[in-house]
């Protein structure tokens, strides 16, 4: 961008802010412009409050930042990219499926197809995560026996080889994100929790705030409302490097009694931080700093079953396999406050998504400071989301902060690097994040775009026998990690054999013997194709080898 657009564009920001966005898109050989029509916005309700209007009584001297009303359940999926909110199996930004000491937290999101695609593309259906009534519904329950089919490997081989649950969790670390100092911040829900006379020992849901920055080794801050089957506790817990220096505790409480609550955490530094229920006072650490990491933090819903103790509650599977209904955590609405006169954040551009081959690489640079937030003095923070095992450098067990394996970022040159030349690991879409905030209490919500890395084919040499009937699948040798839909074409097969895009098999008989040039072609959800090209060997028949020796 010269220096003329790029005045004329920020002159274009200071003085019309419906004026037109502009947005860096790139493909990794040019970065071009991309114009966005201007929009009206519309007051958003939530929870009785319109965004961006004061509040009053228990909320004087706030403005409301961002919510939800949970009208539609907006994830995160394959056909979804843009979701709200993404599901997740561990307690941070982690993966779903994962496996450590949260035992039974595999996340039962609808859109999921399987691990590693075992479903070959239709989405299961688990119902635990779902939305009736302007109320979101997250349970842990049993899985019925087609669920459990679906679940990853590890998940099979534990709990006398087979996981039997299914839990529930989201996190807005894609959405919302707030930075309390001096200047307050409330986080709230309104919600109900299914009643403690019913829930099975080791039901464990919780309103958690958690630091950006941490995956699966965290440092960060930690608030809770954590639960076992039968109370609540208050708690914070500092990480640093994965170990805990820091557990404040409050409760239990008693509101697992089926009846909706409004549950609001003030976070600050400096002063104390506090829990209101339904308006009133009903726990507080006095002088205990909400952000003693310095770090932009995310809300998280969960409801899952905790095989482990908590609370001196242990986990009972007996009583999961007894319960006909589970237990649940419903959620009517979500919503973040900043000290009025702060700021919140929002990007005034869009950034686009980036396509690199299996084995490529690709970079982008982001607009300037000024040009994404409107002030060039706005701190950031960039990062890596993992979603899901089977996206590029993730495994059940992914260990990383902000980036994995071959993504990187330069913060002098604003550059994000994509490098996947080394050719091992999975295909799919990297979630990346850039939150914008000053040290102020301030509220934000990131930029988001994906690093899209190309499909990868494995099918190697085939071969069959002239006139034996043959069938081969080329469906699970083509990996698009969760971009689904994934569009195989097969070019070159001997006379007698076909393909069947709908089942990616290669089925038939071969009628002559020779080698034939192969090409197989895989395509995902973004348009990226893949070519391989191997051989097909029809070989002569032999007749000894067979049973009726003929």
């Amino acid at each position: 961008m010269n220096s003329t657009i790029a005045a004329l564009f920020v002159a274009s920001l200071t003085v019309i802010r419906s004026a037109l966005y502009l947005g860096l898109s790139n493909d990794g050989l040019r970065q071009r412009l991309q114009f966005i029509l201007p929009f009206e916005e519309r007051s958003q309700i939530v929870g009785g409050a319109v965004i961006g209007q004061n509040g009053s009584g228990f909320y004087a001297g706030y403005t409301l930042s961002w919510g939800d009303e949970f009208n539609s359940l907006d994830i995160v999926g394959p056909a979804n990219a843009r979701g709200k909110f993404f599901p997740t199996g561990a307690y941070h930004p982690g993966i779903r499926g994962n496996t450590t000491s949260l035992g039974t937290a595999f996340d039962a999101d609808p859109l999921t197809t399987g691990y590693k695609d075992r479903n070959r593309g239709v989405a299961v259906g688990f119902d635990n995560m779902s939305v009736s009534g302007s109320v979101l519904r997250l349970a842990a329950r049993n899985a019925t026996a087609r669920e459990q089919a679906f679940l990853t490997p590890t998940d099979r081989s534990i709990n006398g080889g087979v996981r039997p649950h299914l839990s529930a969790m989201i996190h807005t670390a894609g959405a919302f994100a707030y930075y309390p100092t001096t200047n307050a911040v409330i986080i709230e829900m309104r919600a109900r929790f299914s009643p403690r006379l019913t829930n099975p020992a080791g039901f464990h849901p919780a309103f958690w705030t958690y630091s950006v920055a941490p995956v699966l080794n965290p440092t960060g801050n930690e608030w809770d409302l954590e639960c076992n089957s039968q109370g609540m506790h208050f708690s914070n817990i500092v990480h640093t490097s994965g170990a805990i220096s820091t557990d404040n505790t409050a409760g239990p409480f008693d509101y697992m009694d089926g009846a909706f609550h409004v549950f609001s955490f003030v976070f600050r530094n400096g002063g104390n931080t506090q829990l209101y229920v339904d308006g009133a006072l009903r726990s507080q650490f006095a002088g205990v700093d909400s952000n003693t990491k310095d770090m932009p933090s995310f809300v998280l819903l969960t409801s899952h079953i905790f095989n482990n103790t908590f609370a001196g509650e242990a986990y009972d599977a007996a009583a999961w396999a007894r319960s006909a209904t589970g237990a649940y955590l419903d959620v009517d609405w979500i919503r973040g406050w900043r000290t009025t006169g702060v700021k919140h954040w929002k990007p005034l551009v869009s950034v686009a998504d980036l396509n690199v081959d299996y084995d490529g690489n690709g970079k982008i640079v982001l607009p300037d400071a000024r040009v994404l937030w409107g002030d060039a003095s706005v701190t950031e923070f960039v990062q890596v989301i993992p979603y899901d095992s089977s996206e590029p450098d993730m495994t059940e067990q992914t260990t990383f902060t902000q980036f994995p394996e071959g993504i990187s970022y330069d913060a002098a040159s604003r550059t994000i690097k994509a490098d996947f030349t080394a050719g091992k690991g999975n295909a799919g879409r990297s979630h990346v994040v850039v939150y914008g905030y000053k040290p102020d209490g301030s509220t934000m919500e990131p930029v988001r775009f994906s690093i899209n890395r190309g499909p990868r084919v494995t099918t190697g040499p085939l071969s069959a026998a002239a006139s034996d009937s043959y069938h081969h699948d080329v469906y699970g040798e083509c990996d698009v990690g969760v971009m689904m839909p994934k569009i195989l074409s097969v070019k070159g097969l001997p006379r007698g054999l076909s393909f069947d895009r709908s089942t990616g098999l290669i089925s038939g008989g071969p009628t002559a013997t020779g080698v034939s040039k192969l090409t197989i072609s895989c395509a995902n959800n973004a348009g990226q194709t893949t070519e391989r090209t191997t051989t097909f060997t029809v070989h002569a028949h032999d007749a000894a080898s067979r049973p009726d020796g003929g």
